[in-house]
């Protein structure tokens, strides 16, 4: 996280959080072709390394300076290449047209849309995972990591929604919790469409010939 973390672990014994890859990250990208990737409150690594070992050029940033020290430790570790930066957001470069992909894993982002939205390519998709408000009622959360039934959609009305989910689940971040309620989006910048098809997982061109008897694809 790059600012408030979302619980006091202070007093609490062994880890809090999930250590391997966000579960809904993982199936968000698994047929994505590789791209650049932008990870918004690294932490450790654990989505940017994941990503960079399935070939993603990433970009991760935090505060933290001893949690981004730990990222580039373990990647140099793994042999794989990560750009991870101490920064906070409000000094962070987002630039226009740059990732292919945002991840926005527990991370407060409303005040950052303004610079988020422009930077993503066209056909970029953002992927976020964080509290729904109702979890407040189960544990102490800053007001700010939380969101409203539906906020999310409405956040990125001006994008093509892929995903949306709103479950009670266990959470990566207090995971002596053994659900919370979690709302996560897929959401992808514009409705790129390309010519032609998938024909069994091979992307074929308009006017293409595949064998199921013979088709021309139009």
């Amino acid at each position: 996280m790059l600012q408030n973390q979302p619980f006091n672990n202070r007093n609490r014994a062994g880890p809090v959080f999930n250590h391997n890859p966000n579960a809904f990250l993982v199936e968000c990208v698994r047929n994505r072709r590789p791209g650049k990737a932008l990870d918004v409150g690294m932490g450790s690594g654990r989505n940017s390394l994941f990503l960079a070992s399935r070939g993603w050029d990433v970009t991760g940033f935090d505060i933290a300076y001893v949690a981004v020290a730990q990222a580039r430790n373990r990647a140099k570790k793994l042999g794989v290449k990560l750009n991870a930066i101490v920064k906070r957001d409000a000094d962070f470069d987002f630039g226009t047209e740059q990732w292919d992909l945002i991840v926005l894993t527990y991370q407060p982002f409303r005040d950052l849309l303004p610079k988020l939205k422009p930077s993503l390519k066209a056909g970029g998709v953002v992927v976020i995972e964080n509290f729904h408000r109702d979890t407040m009622r189960e544990r102490l959360l800053d007001e700010d990591a939380t969101y409203r039934n539906n906020e999310l959609l409405g956040l990125f009305s001006d994008f093509r929604i892929l995903r949306y989910e709103d479950t009670a689940a266990k959470p990566d971040w207090g995971i002596e919790f053994p659900k919370n309620r979690l709302v996560r989006l897929e959401a992808q910048k514009g409705d790129i469409q390309h010519p032609g098809c998938d024909w069994k997982g091979v992307a074929k061109p308009t006017t293409a010939n595949v064998h199921w008897g013979v088709m021309t694809l139009l």
